[in-house]
Protein backbone atom coordinates (compact mmCIF):
# COMPACT_ATOMS: atom_id res chain seq x y z
CA UNK A 1 0.00 0.00 0.00
CA UNK A 2 2.75 2.46 0.95
CA UNK A 3 4.74 1.52 -2.16
CA UNK A 4 1.76 2.17 -4.48
CA UNK A 5 1.18 5.53 -2.76
CA UNK A 6 4.83 6.45 -3.37
CA UNK A 7 4.46 5.69 -7.09
CA UNK A 8 1.25 7.72 -7.24
CA UNK A 9 2.92 10.66 -5.48
CA UNK A 10 5.90 10.49 -7.84
CA UNK A 11 3.55 10.58 -10.82
CA UNK A 12 1.76 13.65 -9.48
CA UNK A 13 5.03 15.42 -8.72
CA UNK A 14 6.35 14.86 -12.24
CA UNK A 15 5.41 17.77 -14.49
CA UNK A 16 4.73 17.30 -18.17
CA UNK A 17 7.63 18.11 -20.46
CA UNK A 18 7.49 21.70 -21.72
CA UNK A 19 5.77 22.24 -25.07
CA UNK A 20 7.09 25.65 -26.16
CA UNK A 21 5.06 27.07 -29.05
CA UNK A 22 6.05 30.11 -31.09
CA UNK A 23 3.88 33.20 -30.67
CA UNK A 24 5.71 35.98 -32.41
CA UNK A 25 9.07 36.81 -33.88
CA UNK A 26 10.01 40.34 -34.78
CA UNK A 27 13.31 42.11 -35.31
CA UNK A 28 13.90 42.48 -31.56
CA UNK A 29 12.69 39.29 -29.86
CA UNK A 30 11.09 35.87 -30.15
CA UNK A 31 8.16 34.92 -27.90
CA UNK A 32 6.98 31.39 -27.01
CA UNK A 33 4.40 29.95 -24.59
CA UNK A 34 4.40 26.56 -22.85
CA UNK A 35 1.22 24.68 -23.77
CA UNK A 36 1.99 22.03 -21.11
CA UNK A 37 2.53 24.66 -18.40
CA UNK A 38 -1.06 25.97 -18.29
CA UNK A 39 -2.80 25.76 -14.91
CA UNK A 40 -6.30 26.80 -13.88
CA UNK A 41 -7.40 27.87 -10.42
CA UNK A 42 -10.90 29.30 -10.20
CA UNK A 43 -11.15 32.29 -12.54
CA UNK A 44 -7.37 32.45 -13.09
CA UNK A 45 -5.55 30.68 -15.94
CA UNK A 46 -1.76 30.79 -15.59
CA UNK A 47 0.65 30.53 -18.52
CA UNK A 48 4.41 30.71 -18.99
CA UNK A 49 5.85 33.05 -21.63
CA UNK A 50 9.46 32.79 -22.77
CA UNK A 51 11.33 35.70 -24.41
CA UNK A 52 14.57 35.59 -26.37
CA UNK A 53 16.20 38.81 -27.65
CA UNK A 54 17.29 38.91 -31.31
CA UNK A 55 20.20 38.73 -31.78
CA UNK A 56 20.84 36.31 -28.93
CA UNK A 57 22.55 37.76 -25.87
CA UNK A 58 25.48 36.29 -24.02
CA UNK A 59 26.05 36.33 -20.26
CA UNK A 60 23.47 37.28 -17.62
CA UNK A 61 19.87 38.17 -18.52
CA UNK A 62 20.13 36.50 -21.93
CA UNK A 63 16.48 35.35 -21.94
CA UNK A 64 13.50 35.17 -19.56
CA UNK A 65 10.37 33.28 -18.59
CA UNK A 66 7.38 35.20 -17.23
CA UNK A 67 4.39 33.79 -15.38
CA UNK A 68 1.17 35.46 -16.51
CA UNK A 69 -2.34 35.22 -15.12
CA UNK A 70 -5.37 35.53 -17.38
CA UNK A 71 -8.92 36.17 -16.20
CA UNK A 72 -10.82 34.59 -19.06
CA UNK A 73 -14.27 35.99 -18.18
CA UNK A 74 -12.92 39.55 -17.97
CA UNK A 75 -10.44 39.21 -20.85
CA UNK A 76 -7.64 40.62 -18.68
CA UNK A 77 -4.03 39.70 -17.94
CA UNK A 78 -1.27 40.51 -15.48
CA UNK A 79 2.40 39.61 -15.09
CA UNK A 80 3.10 37.86 -11.79
CA UNK A 81 6.77 36.97 -12.05
CA UNK A 82 9.70 37.11 -14.47
CA UNK A 83 12.81 34.96 -14.10
CA UNK A 84 15.91 35.92 -16.09
CA UNK A 85 18.41 33.32 -17.27
CA UNK A 86 22.00 33.53 -18.42
CA UNK A 87 23.00 32.31 -21.87
CA UNK A 88 24.09 29.00 -20.32
CA UNK A 89 20.64 28.49 -18.71
CA UNK A 90 21.48 29.39 -15.11
CA UNK A 91 18.67 31.12 -13.24
CA UNK A 92 19.48 34.70 -12.38
CA UNK A 93 17.43 37.66 -11.25
CA UNK A 94 13.81 36.94 -10.23
CA UNK A 95 11.26 39.76 -10.38
CA UNK A 96 7.97 39.28 -8.51
CA UNK A 97 5.86 41.95 -10.17
CA UNK A 98 2.16 41.31 -9.53
CA UNK A 99 1.07 44.06 -11.91
CA UNK A 100 -2.57 45.12 -12.13
CA UNK A 101 -4.91 43.18 -14.44
CA UNK A 102 -5.29 44.95 -17.80
CA UNK A 103 -7.36 44.30 -20.91
CA UNK A 104 -5.68 42.10 -23.53
CA UNK A 105 -5.68 44.02 -26.84
CA UNK A 106 -6.57 42.03 -29.96
CA UNK A 107 -3.11 42.95 -31.32
CA UNK A 108 -1.29 41.52 -28.28
CA UNK A 109 0.97 38.51 -28.78
CA UNK A 110 -1.05 36.89 -25.96
CA UNK A 111 -4.42 37.29 -27.77
CA UNK A 112 -4.12 33.98 -29.70
CA UNK A 113 -3.26 32.12 -26.48
CA UNK A 114 -6.17 33.77 -24.68
CA UNK A 115 -8.52 32.78 -27.50
CA UNK A 116 -7.26 29.19 -27.45
CA UNK A 117 -7.47 28.81 -23.66
CA UNK A 118 -10.52 30.95 -22.94
CA UNK A 119 -12.58 30.77 -26.13
CA UNK A 120 -13.70 33.59 -28.42
CA UNK A 121 -16.02 35.13 -25.78
CA UNK A 122 -12.99 36.40 -23.84
CA UNK A 123 -11.86 38.44 -26.85
CA UNK A 124 -15.09 40.46 -26.81
CA UNK A 125 -14.11 42.30 -23.61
Amino acid sequence: MILSFAFLAAGIMQAAAPDWRALDVNGERRWEWNANGVTRNGEITTILLRRFPIPARQGANAWSISRLEIRCAAGTLRVVETVNYSSDGIEGERDLQQTEFQAIPTTSIIAPVRDQLCGPAAAAH
